[in-house]
């Protein structure tokens, strides 16, 4: 329900920009003439807009041809840096043709635009708007979807979104992606909210990519391992609190009791070491 009421807010706020931008030109793309809105005043980009816009009013509707001239109707918008039309132009196409297949593709050209204005926080939006609403096109021998997902785990900084957006990259695309990697970071955004048992399951599926390098986890093996086996361990040699603990070493150290003082350590990852030794120091 809550992810629900996400999504339509997503969209909510999408159409909302798109009508902004409308009611700010004063002019909406219609189907039976050119938006002067979209004719740049230069002589030479005058001419070849218009002809690209004919072009597309003659092709048919929700076809190749049709995503074709949309494509370099955008492409042209980039080359010159006009960002804002390009959204524009390409919401009006999302908004105006809402069966077109090729949709979903349309809000990720516009969301690269949003990251090109400096915009990040609205092509996230995007982003996720593609993924969890529109069906996946293959573009370029790329999936849009996998595309999104790459964009919106270097964007997002919510572990819960990141948890959600590695188990989607792990699930649909596991021959396209480091799955090491990918295992691991999601271990680290189950454990971010709480979701030990999600991070454990993360983490032991990673144990068989160790090999994988992991930017900013140089030790992420040793660490994975910790987790996997503190997890599997019996908990018999563990205490109540802090204190508890405390006290039962004290009481040891004070008797001279070496058995009493084994029975405090850990069971699984307990280590001894001086300060000078590196903690992959065998």
């Amino acid at each position: 329900m809550l992810m629900e009421k996400k999504t339509g807010f997503y969209i909510f706020v999408t159409l909302f920009l798109t009508f902004c931008l409308s009611v700010s030109c004063g002019r909406q793309t219609q189907d039976t003439e050119i938006d002067p809105y979209f004719i740049t005043s230069s002589k030479d980009t005058k001419e070849h807009f218009m002809d690209l816009f004919k072009l597309l009013k003659s092709e048919k509707g929700n076809s190749e041809g049709e995503a074709a001239v949309t494509r370099a109707i955008a492409a042209s918008f980039a080359k010159q840096k006009d960002y804002e039309r390009l959204i524009h132009f390409l919401n009006n196409r999302v908004i105006n043709n809402p069966n077109d297949p090729y949709n979903g593709y349309y809000l990720l050209m516009a969301a690269y635009a949003y990251m090109q204005l400096d915009s990040e926080p609205i092509a996230v939006l995007y982003f996720d708007l593609i993924i969890k609403n529109y069906p996946d096109l293959t573009i370029n021998d790329e999936s849009i979807h996998l595309v999104c997902l790459k964009h919106l785990i270097e964007l997002n900084t919510n572990p819960k979104q990141l948890a959600f957006y590695y188990q989607e990259l792990i699930s649909r695309f596991p021959e396209k992606i480091d799955l090491g990697a990918a295992y691991f970071m999601l271990g680290q955004a189950c454990e971010s909210i709480g979701d030990w048992n999600g991070a454990i399951q993360a983490y032991s599926k990673y144990l068989p990519y160790a090999d994988s390098i992991i930017p900013g986890f140089p030790n992420a093996d040793i660490y994975a391992k910790r987790q996997v086996d503190f997890s599997k361990s019996p908990k018999d040699w563990t205490f109540e609190s802090l204190p508890a603990l405390r006290f039962a070493v004290e009481e040891a150290l004070e008797t001279g009791n070496a058995r009493a003082l084994r029975r405090c350590q850990a069971k699984v990852n307990f280590f001894t070491r001086s300060w000078e030794q590196m903690e992959t120091d065998v």
